[in-house]
């Protein structure tokens, strides 16, 4: 064995003793950089607590987080779990309110077409026993078992489910994995399905009863572009239904539409936009509706929208209604709902009228005003004002609608509008509150300054958007 060299040995020494020194150097220095990383965080943490934001109590973050119900879009993370990733306090406030994740959605990814799995996972083992909102988006191409797998096993704490899709077998698919299934928590249902072809009708042929083991909670029924037959839930409880069509859609039959009436005996709102298939042979018989409180209804433009009003107001009783809405209802539809619209014995408490894109108003005789004592509030949206106006100052002697007290409008003549109020206040029974609908609050009101101060003296002018005429 040879000898090192005694110049190399000594060399080798020397640097593996400055390799120690600069071992306790790093050490020394990541224990230095630690307590500064601890420091700044610590200021950081005190300069945030200075905010205003960083003042507010937990339970107000709570509150602020519970709205941070968006985001699923696009592929990316949902505004609540981005927000538990800012600050240490935010996200144990988040992971410590189970409520705060209870709202998910369920939307394919743009290029895979699958659901975020995990993320939804994720969500359903954070939310511990908290009732769910579950929003549900299906689209062509997708893996339809996913929806079922991540759904059935919490069906029986969701409070809120709204299903949205672009894929008929999918929907189907959804509606038979819930078939037998018991929802007790479950209040509010929607679907949706928006499809580029009819309904396929093969998919239909047995009748399915969606949750047939019960919906005791069942509040508020949404359908559109799909024929509630189709996936009919017990509807004993249910106290809102409403109904819409579109082009794909089966329309229900007037017969098994009387079914649904009939079946949902708690029902105090009902609102209608086509979807019914109506004929001058189709069963009218009397159904006693004593629950409902609010009638709305848009007769179909491509099908028989004669028959569906006649057919419609002929058969619903309904002595408890307060509000009826009548939209997009043209001619002889209108005519056809003033020759069908009962005397006041039948409807003793209707005190708001709306109609919105009515036409035909012409046909309006003094028997329609008799038939509706009761009416306090007439809303008159994108519908001329004036046939209705003329028909209550032509009859002062023997005044129609005595207890009007609020009358909203979009487009009037202004002179006309002051004789009608002036008219009412002759007789004793003034207008108290002008609603005067424009596209926004902020636009500028129609009434010159010169006419404003004219109808402040005499009523209350409140100015509105059309969305809340």
């Amino acid at each position: 064995m040879t000898s090192r060299d005694p110049a190399v040995q000594r060399n080798l020494v020397d640097l593996l003793a400055e390799i120690d020194k600069l071992q306790v150097a790093e050490d020394q220095l990541s224990t230095e950089l630690t307590q500064v990383r601890a420091r700044k965080s610590s200021l950081l943490q005190l300069a945030n607590a200075e905010v205003a934001i960083g003042r507010l109590p937990d339970e107000v973050l709570t509150e602020i987080f519970r709205h941070l119900d968006g985001g699923w879009e696009n592929d990316e993370l949902p505004f609540l779990l981005r927000a538990s990733q800012v600050t240490k306090r935010w996200r144990h406030v988040t992971f410590s309110n189970p409520s705060l994740w209870s709202t998910i959605e369920l939307r394919p990814n743009s290029h895979s077409r699958h659901y975020q799995t995990r993320l939804v996972k994720e969500y359903l083992a954070r939310s511990g026993a908290s009732l769910l909102d579950i929003e549900i988006h299906m689209c062509e191409d997708q893996d339809r078992t996913q929806v079922v797998d991540l759904l059935i096993p919490e069906i029986d704490r969701c409070l809120r489910l709204a299903v949205e899709s672009t894929n008929e077998l999918a929907l189907q698919t959804l509606f038979r994995a819930l078939h037998n299934q018991y929802a007790p928590c479950l209040q509010h249902l929607q679907i949706d399905l928006e499809i580029d072809d009819e309904q396929n009708n093969t998919l239909w042929i047995e009748e399915n009863r969606t949750l047939a083991h019960g919906l005791p909670s069942l509040n508020f029924l949404e359908t559109r572009g799909i024929n509630m037959h189709d996936w009919l839930p017990p509807l004993g409880g249910v106290k809102s239904i409403y109904m819409a069509d579109c082009y794909s859609a089966n329309l229900l039959s007037y017969s098994k539409f009387r079914e649904i009436l009939i079946a949902s005996t708690s029902l105090t709102h009902l609102e209608l936009e086509g979807m019914i298939n109506c004929s001058t042979q189709d069963d009218v018989t009397l159904i006693e509706m004593p629950s409902l409180i609010s009638l709305s209804v848009l007769p179909p433009d491509y099908v028989n929208p004669t028959p569906y009003m006649r057919n419609i107001f002929t058969t619903i009783s309904a002595p408890s209604l307060q509000t009826l809405c009548l939209k997009k209802v043209y001619g002889q539809q209108f005519r056809a709902f003033l020759e069908t619209f009962r005397s006041a014995s039948c409807h003793p408490v209707l005190e708001t009228l709306v109609l919105d894109s009515v036409t035909g108003l012409e046909y309006l005789t003094p028997r329609f005003a008799l038939s509706s004592p009761t009416i306090r509030h007439l809303s008159l949206k994108f519908t001329d004002p004036a046939p209705v106006l003329q028909l209550l100052t032509s009859h002062n002697f023997d005044p129609l609608w005595p207890l009007l007290q609020t009358l909203t409008v979009d487009s009037i003549d202004n002179a006309f509008l002051r004789s009608f109020i002036s008219d009412r206040i002759s007789i004793g029974l003034p207008l108290v509150k002008l609603r005067y609908g424009t596209e926004s609050q902020a636009v500028s009101n129609n009434f010159p300054t010169s006419e404003m101060n004219w109808f402040v003296e005499r009523l209350r002018l409140e100015k509105v958007s059309y969305h809340d005429m």
